[in-house]
């Protein structure tokens, strides 16, 4: 099993955020037929492939009614490496934003009380 973490920590350069989500059997990526699930805070690709340590409330996080995560994924026959680090980077940008609005949103209760 190939974990991209290694990769990604040698491919970044230093300025960028580490990335945390894992994607095993990089190499076979190309011949399983692509599906998007959530379990136990992974994000299944098919019945060998994940991303891990997502949390549902990134994975169910909805702009203009649809699931950027799923969307992309299903929206592919096949996942190349860019693929691959595009989501991770929408996952890390997903779970600021919900860090963001939920700072708002304490922000507002303060304001409206």
């Amino acid at each position: 099993m190939v974990s991209l973490f290694y990769f990604f920590n040698l491919l970044c350069p230093p300025t960028h955020p580490k990335i945390y989500f894992k994607f095993f059997n990089l190499l076979t990526a190309r011949r399983i037929k692509f599906f998007c699930k959530f379990e136990n805070n992974k994000i299944k690709i098919n019945s060998s492939q994940y991303f891990d340590n997502v949390s549902e409330e990134v994975y169910n996080y909805s702009i203009g009614g649809y699931k950027p995560i799923e969307k992309y994924i299903k929206a592919r026959e096949t996942l190349t490496l860019n693929d691959i680090m595009h989501i991770q980077k929408v996952i890390s940008v997903i779970e600021k934003t919900i860090e963001i609005q939920k700072s708002i949103d304490g922000v507002y209760m303060k304001i409206d009380n």
